[in-house]
């Protein structure tokens, strides 16, 4: 791949319609936003491209979930400085609170499923910068991959 601008937006999500909506949504206001349904290549689609991006990444994916995306960007200066915001998006109670306060504190936010636009998009446009020494020292969970057991 080529190395291009970075998108505005990269969402990462692996219920399709929901990604092609946020997808959809961002590029009409006007952001540059791509998709991917996975935590290995919305780290492959980073490593390619250079550029600020505000991430939108799903809880529960296959394999490796929206937490382990966020500790990977942190073990990774080159790739955490691609990135200006983090936001995780649940469908799930899966996380109690002592786990949103963690994440809250790294400078991820949390939204919930169903998403609503009104509370998406500021966040998108405030792109609050996520605290990578606290994600580096360990993002403290009482699931350790971000998923109840």
């Amino acid at each position: 791949m080529l190395r291009a601008e970075m998108p505005s937006v990269l969402v990462v999500e692996d219920e399709e319609d929901l990604l092609d909506e946020l997808v959809e949504l961002f590029e009409l206001r006007g952001l540059r936003s791509l998709g991917v349904g996975c935590v290995d290549d919305a780290v492959a689609l980073l490593s390619e491209l250079a550029g600020p991006v505000t991430i939108i990444a799903d809880l529960n994916l296959p394999r490796l979930s929206g937490v382990d995306l966020l500790r990977l960007l942190g073990s990774s200066h080159r790739l955490r400085s691609r990135v200006s915001a983090f936001i995780l998006i649940t469908g799930h109670t899966d996380l109690d609170e002592s786990d949103r306060q963690s994440l809250r504190q790294c400078g991820a936010a949390i939204l919930s499923k169903p998403v609503r636009v009104r509370d998406l998009l500021p966040l998108v446009e405030r792109s609050e910068p996520v605290d990578w020494g606290l994600v580096e020292d360990g993002i403290q969970l009482d699931a350790p991959n971000g998923r109840r057991s």
